[in-house]
């Protein structure tokens, strides 16, 4: 590794991180990458990606973490990029939040997320772009990506007010969106699980989202590390307009339609421990295998899932609705920010 440190920032070349570091800002010059492998990587300050051939790659568990206080402020136009996987199934639901925004501004921080940022993996630090598609199914190989999906839903309670996003790059950081998965096989896509890699400018910071009483949002962790859903929770300025709760969505991918009457699922709903939310999972009933009517309300409602997931660490890209009690908003902040690996059972 070949650095110079001045004025509290670390100039870097080319950095191969094996275990935790901290840093109080981080520049990566041009023509440079830091590669970071299965650890955290912690920056007190800012991270400015210089110039279009500035590049971080998180790989594995690798996680970026930050330590602002107040907005975000990392800066330049170069790319993180961090993989993470959906469902491989070209009918099933996933819930996202974008860990990235897009690039255009070297200044402008917590930038609009589009579909297009999502690649197919090629090799360790490359990919390629996604074809985007008006058709009903995605596909594997090539990476084809269904835009007839992607959706935001934003303080409401009606069906209906699903926002249609398509291929734009209209999605705020902290705002969720729906996205069907894939058909087929390829490197990426094992016939299990889809693996799509995020790149963009990494969000950081606090970040607002809105709600609204007995109004649902669909929001969702908007950075490049897990967080820690108890503390978010039970945050009291959050709690003073949220119900404690987060839903997830789980979709049951026997069901091969695109039809709203033929959909079987429902959301899991997480409840936060609020005794010791550092190290207290709270509690989590699965979802159950509901039917619904053509306007999107319950039809019948089924047996339970039987889904255990532990979702007091949520992953990076992972989406989830809450509901408001107040009118407000609430934040997601880097305080909530944790390392955790995903082979300790948090998954979409």
């Amino acid at each position: 590794m070949e650095s110079k440190l001045l004025k509290g920032t670390l100039l870097l070349a080319v950095a191969m991180f094996n275990q935790s570091e901290l840093f109080a800002q981080m520049y990566v010059s041009p023509n440079s990458y830091v590669f970071v492998n299965n650890e955290q990587l912690f920056i007190k300050g800012d991270l400015e990606l210089n110039s279009a051939t500035s590049n971080m790659y998180l790989r594995n568990d690798a996680q970026l973490l930050q330590g602002a206080t107040a907005a975000g402020a990392n800066k330049g136009v170069g790319t993180l990029s961090v993989y993470q996987e959906g469902t491989a199934d070209g009918f099933d639901y996933n819930c996202w939040s974008s860990p990235v925004g897009n690039v255009l501004s070297s200044t402008a921080v917590n930038n609009l997320f589009g579909i297009s940022q999502l690649k197919d993996v090629s090799g360790l630090t490359t990919s390629v772009d996604p074809i985007l598609t008006s058709n009903l199914n995605g596909l594997a190989s090539p990476l084809t990506i269904s835009t007839r999906w992607i959706h935001k839903f934003i303080v409401s309670n009606v069906y209906a007010d699903w926002v249609y996003v398509g291929g734009a790059n209209t999605i705020k950081p902290g705002e969720g969106f729906t996205m069907k998965g894939t058909d087929g096989t390829s490197a990426n896509n094992t016939g299990a699980k889809q693996r799509y890699d995020f790149r963009g400018k990494p969000n950081d910071g606090t970040i607002d989202i809105t709600v609204a009483p007995g109004m649902n949002t669909l929001t969702g962790n908007p950075y490049p590390s897990a967080i820690n859903l108890n503390l978010f929770l039970n945050d009291p300025a959050n709690k003073a307009v949220l119900n404690g709760q987060a839903l997830f969505w789980e979709h049951n991918d026997a069901v091969n339609s695109h039809y709203l009457v033929d959909y079987q699922g429902g959301y899991g709903i997480y409840v936060a421990n609020g005794i010791d939310p550092d190290y207290s999972p709270g509690t989590y009933t699965a979802a159950t295998w509901d039917t619904y009517n053509g306007d999107g309300t319950i039809n019948t409602s089924g047996g339970s899932t039987g889904a255990t997931y532990k979702r007091m660490f949520t992953p990076i890209g992972q989406g989830f609705m809450v509901e408001g009690i107040a009118a407000g908003t609430v934040q997601m902040k880097n305080s909530y920010r944790v390392f955790c690996e995903r082979r300790s059972g948090q998954q979409f």
